[in-house]
């Protein structure tokens, strides 16, 4: 499911691109711009949703595959599983700093990474098992 949204998200990608190309040119051509606007809008929808969809399912993902103990994180001083398994997902605007924290998920030998918002101490993550996610936070984890 995570691929089919995935696709969606860069299909509507490029549609949003293709739509905001398409009302310019009808500025430019003096047109009446009501057709790029609906293309615009619709984009932009789908766009937000898609985007919404594939943070939420490589949550599930991540917290139902620890939960059943299929992912094991590697021993560590900074996450437990009991925080993994309090990931919430949020598009709210990201303040982070550039370091980083990384934490290897057994056996797949893929990463968690984190980064610390300086603003409200929540800790954004990235999972580089997806190429979306290694780009975009998926959620965010609050310790205390």
């Amino acid at each position: 499911m995570i691929a089919f949204w995935t696709f969606l998200f860069y299909l509507s990608t490029a549609f949003f691109v293709f739509s905001l190309l398409y009302l310019i040119y009808e500025k430019f051509k003096n047109k009446d711009g009501f057709k790029g606007v609906i293309f615009f809008v619709s984009s932009f929808i789908l766009v937000s949703f898609s985007e919404n969809r594939i943070c939420n399912s490589i949550i599930d993902e991540l917290t139902s595959d620890i939960r059943t103990n299929r992912l094991i994180l590697e021993k560590n001083n900074f996450i437990t599983k009991n925080d993994l398994l309090t990931l919430k997902h949020s598009s709210q605007r990201h303040n982070y700093s550039e370091k980083k924290y990384g934490v290897k998920v057994l056996p797949s030998k893929e990463d968690l990474f984190l980064k610390k918002d300086f603003v409200n101490n929540k800790y954004w993550l990235y999972y580089t098992k997806y190429s979306f996610s290694r780009k975009i936070a998926v959620g965010y984890i609050e310790l205390k």
